[in-house]
């Protein structure tokens, strides 16, 4: 009787395990909700792909290859970083930098695999058409110390050599200007009058004080 009740049990799984059915994920289930700066590493950009479904939806070994730009260039690389991705959840998805000034629209080439780990491929356009300044609104703008009693350092999320700053008066005219030059760039203030003044760098603007 121990015997046959193994047999059977065996059976039952074995029976259960030849029913199950792989999982309907498509590319339909994916949208790129956006582009921002990656704060653990400065020379990636992370690409915000979220997933519809629910936790019994399952994407295997998901990452992006390539992203191309208006031209059909390929503007970044990545490779595969996540062990998956569950329904009804939203991931950053690492590639190399992004440059601030790329051709839009931006093709992003997306991989996926179901639960018996066979891949589909999906394109998914980012942007309108035209040169942008979109990822002016990535720079992240660290400035210290402020207040500062002549020089203080901008610091930015991105590498973005040539990126023009201004720095205006409480009149809006602007005192000073260049560019950045890496990720860390010193403004002397020092030959300025103490009080309020504005600096701004793309479409980031950050209030400094001089003493």
């Amino acid at each position: 009787m121990k015997t046959l009740h193994f047999t059977l049990a065996a059976f039952a799984f074995l029976s259960c395990a030849m029913t199950a059915t792989a999982q309907t994920i498509t590319c339909d289930l994916f949208t790129v909700t956006g582009l921002e700066p990656d704060t653990f590493d400065v020379n990636s950009t992370l690409i915000n792909i979220e997933m519809a479904g629910g936790v019994s939806d399952f994407a295997n070994y998901p990452y992006i290859p390539a992203v191309t730009d208006c031209n059909g260039d390929t503007v970044a690389t990545g490779g595969m970083f996540f062990f998956g991705q569950i329904g009804g959840t939203e991931q950053g998805y690492p590639v190399s930098l992004l440059a601030n000034d790329v051709c839009l629209p931006l093709t992003i080439e997306f991989v996926f695999g179901n639960d018996l780990f066979e891949n589909d491929t999906c394109q998914f356009t980012y942007g309108t058409s035209g040169l942008s300044s979109t990822f002016n609104a990535f720079i992240k703008l660290d400035i210290f110390p402020n207040p500062t009693q002549g020089i203080f350092q901008i610091e930015s999320t991105f590498v973005y050599s040539g990126e023009p700053y201004f720095v205006s008066d409480q009149m809006g005219s602007i005192v000073l200007q260049g560019t950045l030059n890496s990720t860390i760039t010193p403004i002397d203030m020092s030959r300025l009058s103490s009080g309020f003044y504005m600096l701004r760098v793309g479409n980031e603007v950050v209030k400094v004080v001089k003493e």
